[in-house]
């Protein structure tokens, strides 16, 4: 992983690294690389992941434990962030149901994904805002993932929490620019932005022949072959190709069916707020139209495993 010289200007003058981690794939590779040349290169400044707890019942129940696992095992700390008004993302939807009143759609969507921006970016903005006035805000995206990713800087300015003067210059103006302990400046960093699959299944100490084979196993109710030893989320030994909400406005059709098995609670409540809003989850696809054979998540013991370190 090469680091920019933006970043690397900034870490040598003890810039705050705050790693935003989901417990996907992408983000633990990331922590695991970002980790281990924090410790090689010895950063002088603070080094934290970061956690926007969604609540449930759209995130998966093993995701907080999961970050946790993987922060104690790499050795940095873990801090927790949620909606300051406590509402989680069905909440949100509700209310939406109600005071749109069947005029436009309540639930979020590529073109609206007023998710993200409750439920993860603000919640951490306003954490970040409080660590420091130089921060490395650290995402685990890929370019590879949608054409939407793929045209993002590898670096940028985190307009909403850096001084107004700063805001609109390129991060290595800003960088020269910025003034210690008169203002903040925060820059976006995607280490892992031109990352391929492999490369990330590879950092995270497994490979996509070995999902494969653990998927099966999986799906002959083998428990015991299929968990033992993973080391990552298993959203993706269930079938899955993210983990993001259980259901999520940019899920793949086919995979909408595939979490219901683990989710029927919250199909069901997609179902009942597609009724009342008279508008589908997406568009041209209801909830209410899918029905699955409920599955039963297998214990925690099985997945929730020490990660080598």
């Amino acid at each position: 992983m090469d680091i920019p010289p933006v970043i690397a200007a900034a870490l040598s003058r003890g810039a705050v690294i705050a790693l935003s981690v989901s417990a996907g794939k992408d983000s633990q590779a990331t922590e695991r690389v970002l980790s281990g040349m924090r410790e090689k290169h010895n950063w002088p400044g603070p080094f934290f992941a970061i956690h926007a707890d969604i609540g449930q019942p759209f995130d998966w129940p093993w995701t907080l434990a999961l970050c946790e696992r993987n922060a104690k095992t790499l050795g940095h700390p873990l801090h927790i962030v949620r909606r300051s008004d406590g509402a989680t993302l069905l909440d949100t939807i509700r209310q939406r149901a109600v005071t749109t009143a069947g005029t436009r759609p309540p639930f979020p969507s590529a073109a609206c994904r007023y998710c993200t921006r409750a439920a993860k970016t603000d919640p951490i903005n306003k954490f970040l805002r409080r660590v420091g006035d130089l921060v490395i805000n650290v995402m685990g995206l890929r370019a590879e993932e949608s054409r939407s990713r793929a045209k993002l800087p590898q670096v940028s300015v985190r307009r909403e929490i850096t001084a107004e003067r700063l805001k609109d210059l390129l991060p290595e103006d800003a960088l020269a620019a910025w003034r210690p302990g008169k203002e903040r400046l925060a820059l976006d960093w995607n280490p892992i932005l031109d990352w391929t699959l492999d490369q990330v299944w590879d950092a995270c100490g497994t490979s996509q022949a070995a999902l494969d084979a653990r998927r099966q196993w999986f799906e002959l109710g083998c428990y015991e072959m299929a968990f033992t030893g993973w080391p990552a989320s298993p959203t993706y030994i269930f079938g899955l190709n993210r983990h993001s909400c259980a259901i999520c406005c940019m899920s793949r059709r086919a995979e909408i069916p595939l979490a219901g098995r683990f989710k029927p609670e919250l199909l069901q409540a997609i179902a009942e707020l597609e009724h009342l809003s008279g508008f589908a989850w997406q568009q041209g696809y209801p909830i209410a139209n899918i029905h699955v054979r409920h599955q039963p998540i297998p214990p925690a013991a099985y997945y929730i495993q020490p990660m080598a370190g």
